[in-house]
Order: C-alpha cells, then sequence, then structure tokens
C-alpha cells in the first residue's frame, strides 16, 4: 500500500475516534476526548497532527464558535508544555500531564461556568478527567511497549476496561447510537474466541456500564452481564453456536430485565454477531495466535543460569582433555630412542667383520667391537692411537674397523640429538597443557555463582520509571548471591539517564553508575545495564624516559580496568635496554592482563606467565610491579618480582615495599612476593623502575623528595620523581626511567 495513503486512513482513523470520544462528552462532561490526545502525545504522537485533528473531530461533533474558540486555547497549553518539556530536556511525569490537562480546561472553568456550585462540579470533573487521563497513558505505553502479545496484570486490565467504557459512552451518543449494540456484538464474540471467558466476561460489564451511563437505563448492565456469561460458558471453536447464544441470550435477557430497546438495536447486535461468524478463520486464527503468544521474560532468566552450567561442564571437560594430552605429551618425553651398544656392535660386526676375508684371532668379537664403540663415543671421534692393544694386535682391517665405528657413532649422536629435541618439545607441551588446563578449571569455577532476579525489585523499578515519564519495556535485576549485583533496561533513545540514575537510587537506596549499552529488542530503544558504583576511583601519572643513546625503552607501564570492580596497574622493565627488552616487557604485562581480565586471582596469573616465559628459547628476564585494587573494598594486591623498591605515601607516612621475589622467567618454582593493604582516600602508590631509584644514592633522600611532593597530582608527581632522577645522574640517563603514580579518591 501507498505510504501516504496509508498515513491518510490512519489519520482518518484517528479523527473517528477523538470523534466518538467528543461525543462521550455532550451530555456528560468526562473529559474523555482531550485525556486520550494528552496521551497520544505523551506516548510518541506529532503534537502538531493529532491537536488540529481533535479540533476538527470536536467540530463534527458540536459544531459552534465558543467551542471552537475554547478547543484552540487547550490544545495551544497542551503545545507548548510539550515543547516547553523537549527544550528544557525534562520528561513530563504524571503530575505535570495532570497539571497540563487542568490548564488546558481553564479557561472553560473561568469563563463558561459562571456559578461557584458549578466551578465545584466542573473541577470535580476536570479531577476525574486526570484519573482517565492517567489511565490511557498506561495503556497506550504498555501497547506501544508490549503489543498485544504480553500477559497483563490486573491494573492494566481495570485500566483497559476504562478506555472500552469511554469508546462505548461515545458511540452511544453517536449520530448512530445504536452501533453501540454492533459493536458490543462483535466485541464479546471475537474476545471469547480469541482471547478468554473472563476476558469476555469483563468487557461486558465494563460495556454494560458504558450502555447504562449513555442510555440512562441500569438494566441494561444487566443484560450486558448476562449476555457476556452465556457466551463465556458457550466458548468452543464453533462461531455458529456462539452466534446463536449471544443473539438469544440478548432477546431473552431483554424481555426478562423489560429493557426498552428498538427493533434498529436488535438488528444492530444481531448484524456484529453475523459479521464475527462470517469474518474468514484465518483472520481469527491470526489474531488468536498473535494474542495467546506471550513472550515472557521468565523462561530468559531460567536460561541464564542452565547457560552458565552448561559452560561450566564444557569447561571442566575441556580442562580434562588438556590433562590427558598432558600426560601424553609426558610419556612421549620419556620414550625416548636411545639404542644400546648391543645393536650398534651387531651393525659392525654386519658391516666389517662378517664380510672380511682375513680371519683374525678375536675376529667378530661382540665385546671387543663394544669397547671400541665406547672408546670413540667418550672420546667424540677414534683413531688408530686410540684403538685397544688386543684390537691392534689382531685385526689386519683395522683402519676400515675404526671408520665403521667413527660413522656409526655419527648416526648414534643424531639419533640423541633428535630425541632430546623431541623430548624437550614434548615436555614444553606437556607444561602447557597443563597450564591451560589449571587456566579453563579456575574459569568455570568463576561460574559457580547462580543468577537470581528480583522480580516484585523490577516491578517497583518500573512503576516508578513510568511515574516520571520514562516508559521502561523491561527491567531484570540480577542478583549474585542474593545481592544485587546489576540491573538492565530497554528503554526509549531519547530517555534522560540521569533521571533514570535518580529513580534507581530512590528504589533500592543505591548508587548506580552506567556500564554497557547495546540495541533493545525493539526499533527506538537500547538496553543499557546498571552496576552498583563503587566507593573509590583512581587518578594516575606516569612519565619516563629512554637511556642515553637508546631508541627505545626498555620501561612499559599499564592502567586498565580489568573488571567494573578491578583496576591493575603495572610497570614491566625488561632485562636491558632498546627494542629488544620493551618488546620482551610489553608482551609480559599484555599476557598478564589478559590474565587478570579473566577474573583468575593475582598469585594464579603470575604463577602461569612466569611458566609461559621459561618455554621461551633465549633467556630473558623481566622485573615486575603489579598493583590490582578493589574499588570497592579498597584492598590492593601489590606483587613484586625482582623490581625495585616502591612507596604508598599516606599522608605523613612512607610505606616501604620491599622486593622480595626473583624476576618472572628466571626460575621454574617461583612463588610471587604478594604484598595487601586497604587503602583509604587519598593514599598515593609510587612504582618506580631500577634507572629511577639507582639515581638516588641514599634511599633517604628518595624517601624526603617523596614525602615533599605528597600534595602534587599524580601526573606531576611522576614527572618531577623522573627530573629529579635525570638531575642526580648529572642529566645523563644512564639506563631506562619510568615513574607510575596512583592517587585513591573516594566517589562522593
Amino acid at each position: 500500500m501507498n505510504k501516504s495513503l496509508a498515513t491518510f486512513i490512519l489519520y482518518f482513523c484517528l479523527t473517528v475516534l477523538l470523534y466518538i470520544l467528543h461525543c462521550a462528552n455532550i451530555q456528560s462532561i468526562y473529559f474523555f476526548d482531550l485525556a486520550f490526545v494528552v496521551a497520544l502525545i505523551k506516548n510518541g504522537s506529532k503534537p502538531l497532527v493529532v491537536m488540529p485533528l481533535w479540533i476538527v473531530s470536536g467540530m463534527l461533533a458540536d459544531f459552534n464558535l465558543q467551542k471552537l474558540w475554547l478547543d484552540a486555547t487547550a490544545a495551544s497549553v497542551v503545545l507548548l508544555s510539550f515543547y516547553m518539556s523537549i527544550w528544557m530536556k525534562k520528561p513530563l511525569n504524571n503530575l505535570a500531564l495532570g497539571i497540563i490537562f487542568i490548564l488546558a480546561n481553564a479557561a472553560k472553568l473561568v469563563l463558561c461556568v459562571l456559578t461557584p456550585a458549578l466551578r465545584i462540579e466542573y473541577f470535580l470533573e476536570i479531577t476525574l478527567g486526570v484519573i482517565i487521563l492517567y489511565c490511557f497513558n498506561y495503556v497506550l505505553a504498555n501497547f506501544k511497549l508490549k503489543g498485544i502479545r504480553k500477559r497483563y496484570s490486573n491494573e492494566e486490565i481495570l485500566f483497559i476496561g476504562v478506555m472500552i467504557f469511554s469508546f462505548m459512552v461515545g458511540l452511544s451518543n453517536t449520530i448512530l447510537p445504536e452501533t453501540f449494540f454492533f459493536v458490543w456484538a462483535f466485541l464479546v464474540l471475537a474476545i471469547c474466541f480469541c482471547f478468554s471467558p473472563m476476558a469476555c466476561l469483563c468487557v461486558s460489564i465494563m460495556i454494560g456500564l458504558a450502555g447504562a451511563v449513555s442510555f440512562e437505563d441500569f438494566l441494561l448492565l444487566s443484560t450486558c452481564v448476562g449476555v457476556g456469561s452465556v457466551v463465556a460458558c458457550i466458548r468452543c471453536d464453533k462461531r455458529f453456536l456462539l452466534f446463536c447464544g449471544a443473539n438469544l441470550s440478548f432477546i431473552l435477557f431483554s424481555l426478562y430485565f423489560n429493557t426498552d430497546l428498538s427493533n434498529f438495536a436488535l438488528l444492530s447486535f444481531v448484524a456484529g454477531a453475523l459479521v464475527f461468524c462470517l469474518l474468514p478463520r484465518k483472520w481469527l486464527d491470526d489474531l488468536s495466535s498473535y494474542i495467546i503468544n506471550e513472550v515472557e521474560y521468565v523462561s530468559t532468566k531460567v536460561v541464564v543460569n542452565k547457560t552458565r552450567d552448561e559452560l561450566k561442564q564444557n569447561l571442566l571437560k575441556l580442562s580434562d582433555v588438556l590433562l590427558d594430552m598432558k600426560n601424553i605429551y609426558f610419556n612421549l618425553a620419556k620414550l625416548n630412542c636411545v639404542v644400546d651398544l648391543d645393536y650398534f656392535a651387531m651393525e659392525l660386526k654386519k658391516r666389517v667383520c662378517l664380510n672380511c676375508e682375513n680371519r683374525c684371532v678375536g675376529c667378530g668379537d661382540i665385546e671387543n667391537i663394544k669397547e671400541v664403540l665406547a672408546i670413540s663415543r667418550a672420546k667424540g671421534k677414534m683413531s688408530i692411537i686410540d684403538a685397544p692393544p688386543n684390537l691392534c694386535a689382531g685385526c689386519v682391517n683395522l683402519s676400515a674397523l675404526i671408520s665403521a665405528v667413527n660413522d656409526v657413532n655419527k648416526v648414534y649422536y643424531n639419533k640423541v640429538n633428535a630425541d632430546k629435541r623431541r623430548s624437550e618439545k614434548s615436555l614444553v607441551l606437556s607444561a602447557l597443557c597443563d597450564d591451560v588446563s589449571k587456566i579453563v578449571h579456575e574459569s568455570a569455577t568463576i561460574l559457580d555463582e547462580k543468577i537470581s532476579f528480583d522480580t516484585t525489585l523490577e516491578q517497583r523499578i518500573k512503576d516508578n520509571l513510568f511515574s516520571y515519564g520514562i516508559n521502561c519495556v523491561e527491567v531484570v535485576a540480577y542478583l549474585k548471591n542474593n545481592k544485587l549485583d546489576s540491573i538492565s533496561l530497554t528503554l526509549p533513545n531519547n530517555c534522560f539517564v540521569d533521571k533514570v540514575l535518580t529513580t534507581l537510587f530512590e528504589v533500592t537506596h543505591t548508587s548506580f553508575e552506567v556500564g554497557e549499552c547495546a540495541d533493545g529488542v525493539k526499533k527506538g530503544f537500547k538496553t543499557i545495564t546498571f552496576y552498583k558504583s563503587v566507593r573509590f576511583d583512581i587518578l594516575y601519572g606516569c612519565y619516563g624516559g629512554m637511556k642515553q643513546s637508546s631508541n627505545f625503552s626498555g620501561d612499559t607501564f599499564s592502567v586498565s580496568r580489568v573488571n567494573r570492580k578491578n583496576v591493575m596497574f603495572a610497570i614491566s622493565d625488561g632485562m636491558g635496554s632498546g627494542e629488544k627488552a620493551r618488546k620482551f616487557s610489553a608482551d609480559t604485562l599484555d599476557v598478564i592482563e589478559d590474565f587478570f581480565y579473566l577474573g583468575l586471582n593475582s598469585e594464579f596469573c603470575i604463577t602461569n606467565v612466569n611458566n609461559l616465559l621459561l618455554n621461551k628459547e633465549e633467556e630473558i628476564f623481566s622485573a615486575l610491579d603489579i598493583g590490582v585494587i578493589n574499588l570497592e573494598t579498597g584492598r590492593m594486591d601489590i606483587l613484586k618480582m625482582g623490581s625495585s623498591i616502591s612507596f604508598i605515601i599516606r599522608g605523613n607516612e612512607l610505606i616501604k615495599l620491599e622486593p622480595k621475589a626473583m624476576p618472572l622467567g628466571m626460575l621454574k618454582e617461583m612463588k610471587p612476593n604478594v604484598l595487601s593493604y586497604t587503602m583509604v582516600d587519598g593514599d598515593y602508590v609510587v612504582f618506580l623502575s631500577d634507572g629511577v631509584t639507582d639515581s638516588f644514592e641514599v634511599e633517604q633522600t628518595l624517601e624526603n623528595e617523596l614525602r615533599s611532593m605528597k600534595n602534587l597530582n599524580p601526573q606531576t608527581m611522576a614527572k618531577s620523581i623522573v627530573l629529579r632522577a635525570v638531575e642526580n645522574s648529572n642529566n645523563i640517563k644512564k639506563d631506562d626511567m619510568t615513574a607510575l603514580v596512583i592517587r585513591i579518591v573516594k566517589k562522593l
């Protein structure tokens, strides 16, 4: 269908709806029309389109100049209020909508209602209009967010009933009030067939109330309830039975309650029921499947823990596979293809002695040949001088024998070297499989924490957001170990995050911060994950310089947030200086960061990184300072491997951190030196490479310098330390110099 034509049809239908609601206000003032318009605009409709349609529909319902002027005044108030909220970038909550609604009707209250008694009555009717506005806004917002696939709460069903009531009142006051009966029959039968008997009964009650108010005949309410009850009891797949039951019950209840209904009203009811029967079955089946196809997020929540359990089991299986591979490679390393002397002695006898025409004394004696082989292996290469006396006296072809012995030993050494290389590779692979198996197993244990959800909290958050004018599609509150961990919200793209953070604090009494943001499940929405705010944050500064006459610095540093609660900062000083040292220290930090990102503990990370470095063909080491601080608790672990002294500055106190472990990649059995401290607001951590500390001949001088800089910002402090170190070295950088300064600050 052409887009312009579809838009025209949509606006025409909207005008008809507004006309029906205008008709509901002719005899009794319920403000259905203006409440519906304000709710439409609040939920995304264009104000400059909807308001003129509202004025036009009002003229169709009751044309007079005074009403045109009052409607134009009300429209101006609504438009001005909404555009002011856009300009001020503040969403309208329910209280603001109510105030706008009252102001829009203020002109009529002041100018058209003259007596005090009527003004009080009119004000009470405006108050009722505010309540209806809230109902309309709630229903439209949920339709917009959920569609009709989702199961609705009792509160939402009640508000939908208010909307049906208002439209039925409007239908009964149009030019053809008999359309009320047509829509009544069709709605009751369609809802019973497509949804449920209970929904059919609820709709019947609301239609009955609307008819009773409009036709001033409360016996009509009894007729509506009776018809709804009969249809609900008959409910089946045969529409003809529903058609007959609805029409017969309508006639019988009308006669029983002596309801004064015209023949045209009866024909309208029958026509509505007939339209229901004549509709293609496929249309109703599609509508039914669309309505009852519920997309509940409960199943998604169940899948979360199920997926975590499956992932954990898969990781444990992978860990077992790696352990099996480790054992296979280790056993392969033991299977050395070392061939003993007997084998080579027999080879020599076949090659030399058996083919020799001279039958010498002791010719082909295995023991003599083994003795010659042993001498050759001991010396590396055998000559006639090295031959044993008994062999020299008895063997005529001694030179050929010695040449053959040397050839055989050459083959032997080649096999030994090949076997040695193969064994070393097998041992390396065995060690790597063992380390990776431990890493995978440790990662699996992290998944032991079960994720649970707080549905009560989710509903409270959703309701509070709605009261601030923020329509939230979905709220998921994640709990780990029964403690609130994070909250995911699916929100409109144009919502104000500051207001969301305020709402979360009001509901949970906990501060949150914005985490990940992704596209939402619906167009125009985004999913934002909010995490509990941590108590601390860090400021850092780093300054360094390379060794004199060197193009590269062998020192590298890193400051990274490995997860939302932990920050890692480190200095790696590769052995020597230049490009080679820089690359090695950078690679070391990259590997360590990757391990920490997995959520593994510090000691486990360092031990495995050390094992990986030991497998390098070239001996190269790295001195390392690592700090990991938990921004929630303030606990900090510092690991020092072969590095120079570090410091913690706390007010006037200076805490020295001495290295006690060897550099990474030097020893197989290495246990990291882990120092733990609880940090407080204003603490400094100072990491220095050996190029800086060595420039201070007396350690006390360095300590005095640090005390004098305690009030500087981290970047200025790091720069001042390095510049003072260069000054101490007569402005000659004898080694790479790096200073990394971290300051812990408490968040407000």
